[in-house]
């Protein structure tokens, strides 16, 4: 359902916690995806609004950061 907003990178669908996780390879692409698909009810009348949102990035590491070899 989400396919023809761009490129999906990745998929991730976690049902014990009635939640999912979508990377897109454009963020233009999951800009527009949660304009529209925020607050509709994909799975029918009834089964309450979708609720999306981005996830927070992971600082990039520097070198002098990463585990020193040895």
């Amino acid at each position: 359902m989400f396919t023809h907003f761009g490129a999906i990178e990745s998929a991730r669908v976690l049902t014990h916690k009635s939640c999912g996780f979508i990377n897109f390879e454009s963020m233009e692409d999951a800009v527009v995806a949660k304009k529209v698909m925020h607050g509709q009810e994909i799975f029918g009348p009834g089964t309450g609004a979708v609720r999306i949102g981005f996830a927070k990035v992971p600082p990039k590491q520097s070198p002098s950061d990463s585990p020193s070899p040895g």
